[in-house]
């Protein structure tokens, strides 16, 4: 589709999804969409007479915004429609496409979901009428959870890098200004032969990458994980790993200059820093043990000394409250770690029974894992678990390695090929039901996703099992 074309209502279609995310959607045809509202907040200027007597502002206030509100009117029929028969709390998908069938849900060009959506109003119009034969209709008014979530769809493009190999991790700060969702970020790479490890940095969302002039571990030390922390006033810290020793290194400008090493008892395992902000980061280590630091990295304490596994963690995620917490043994009984005290003790909530690789979860309730099996799911905080179906690999070698939810509608999940297949990106909007595969530029292994809104994502590895690989998909 061409960005001139605009779009019509006629390329439209609706689908609702009456048990959430991550279950069936029902195609609703032959109904009128009124517009849908996403308030903002309102912004009240503080303000005050200046020296000459006029106003002058001097600060603003916010009120929170209300729920996204729509309408939709069906015609009436000798039974109940659809939306007639809904009970409680549902999700809509609104889509919309360049051609083929309004039925076929991976048939979308640009996606508008409703999370938590209910009826408000029940209206009938055109029931009786003196002497006109009119419609009779149905209109339900409708509000959601605010914001709406806004899907489109996004390409793939690999930028230019002259690393010699390859590059391991990523991690970005988020903003709330300008385009992208991100914009100051950190990768780092393995160490080429003779040499230190490359640590790169950006300002401009990941379109391009300043190598940094100074590193903090020796020779053939391979850093393979990082974090980025806001300091406040302006400031942050860059924090990576030395795979091969049992120390991290921090940087306050950039990269520029490294404070010494410091000590922190066990090796980081790959991909598990997890940094909510610079009073709350952790890391997930071998023999399972978890660490944490509350003065971002310049000491740890251990959370989790080797109790529930001995085996290395491969991943560790936590939710935005700070208190819930995951993670994931890298062994083949694919144990689950939680936490719901933010890491003052952990237990074994239950296993996926495979080899696992990460770990992500939406709301505490909803967690999902990669293993070399395929693709799995918990609706239960991670006791039970099940193996999603229908994932659309290119093989059967292929297996997801990293998953990462934006919201309960949106995620993405990195697949790898064991073999000479190329790594490519899955993408769901329906909370795990349907995935489908996004073209992803030639490579030959990439290490991990960053996803930082639902069509913003960052991902790294190497090409020719050397040359460091980075890419943006994005609209």
């Amino acid at each position: 589709m061409s960005t001139d074309d605009a779009l019509t209502s006629r390329m439209g279609s609706l689908w609702v999804f009456p048990d959430g995310p991550n279950r069936a959607g029902f195609y609703l045809g032959c109904i009128d969409s009124g517009d849908i509202v996403e308030p903002q907040g309102d912004v009240a200027l503080l303000q005050c007479f200046d020296e000459n007597g006029e106003f002058k502002t001097v600060g603003e206030t916010e009120s929170p915004p209300g729920p996204v509100t729509a309408d939709l009117t069906s015609l009436v029929y000798s039974h109940r429609n659809y939306l007639e028969r809904l009970r409680g709390e549902y999700g809509l998908v609104f889509l919309e496409r360049d051609g083929g069938r309004a039925d076929q849900f991976t048939n979308w060009e640009r996606a508008v979901i409703l999370d938590r959506a209910w009826h408000t109003s029940k209206s009938w119009t055109g029931i009786v009428k003196r002497e006109a034969d009119d419609q009779s209709k149905r209109r339900f008014g409708v509000s959601s959870d605010n914001p709406v979530i806004k899907a489109v769809t996004v390409h793939g493009v690999r930028l230019p890098t002259t690393e010699p190999t390859s590059i391991f991790d990523i991690a970005m700060l988020t903003t709330g200004t300008g385009i992208y969702p991100v914009r100051y970020g950190v990768k780092v790479c393995a160490a080429d032969a003779g040499a230190k490890a490359n640590i790169y940095v950006t300002d401009d969302g990941g379109h391009t990458w300043t190598v940094c002039t100074d590193q903090p571990f020796a020779i053939n030390e391979n850093i393979t994980a990082c974090c980025i922390v806001d300091m406040g006033n302006g400031n942050r810290r860059l924090i990576v790993n030395n795979a091969d020793a049992t120390e991290i290194g921090y940087s306050d400008d950039d990269g520029t200059n490294w404070a010494p090493p410091v000590t922190i008892g066990k090796c980081v395992s790959d991909y598990s820093f997890f940094a909510l902000d610079a009073q709350h980061i952790w890391a997930a280590c071998e023999d399972g043990y978890i660490l944490f630091s509350s003065d971002a990295g310049e000491s740890w304490v251990t959370q989790e000394a080797g109790v529930i596994t001995t085996d290395p963690w491969a991943s560790v995620f936590f939710l935005s409250d700070g208190a819930t917490g995951f993670v994931i043994e890298d062994a083949a009984t694919g144990r689950v770690g939680k936490t719901t005290n933010g890491g003052l003790s952990w237990y074994q909530v239950g296993a996926i029974a495979d080899t696992a690789s990460s770990i992500h979860s939406v709301d505490g309730d909803t967690v999902w894992a990669t293993g070399a099996l395929g693709l799995y799911y918990s609706e239960d905080g991670g006791v039970m678990w099940g193996l999603r179906t229908g994932v659309p690999l290119l093989a059967a070698t292929d297996f997801p390695t990293m998953v990462q939810f934006i919201n309960r509608w949106v995620g993405y999940c990195l697949v790898t090929n064991i073999g000479t297949t190329a790594s490519y990106l899955l993408r769901t909007i329906d909370g795990g039901w349907t995935w489908e595969r996004i073209t992803t530029p030639a490579n030959d292994y990439l290490e991990v996703i960053r996803a930082y809104d639902e069509n913003y994502v960052l991902v790294c590895g190497n090409i020719s099992s050397a040359t460091g690989w980075i890419g943006i998909f994005e609209e």
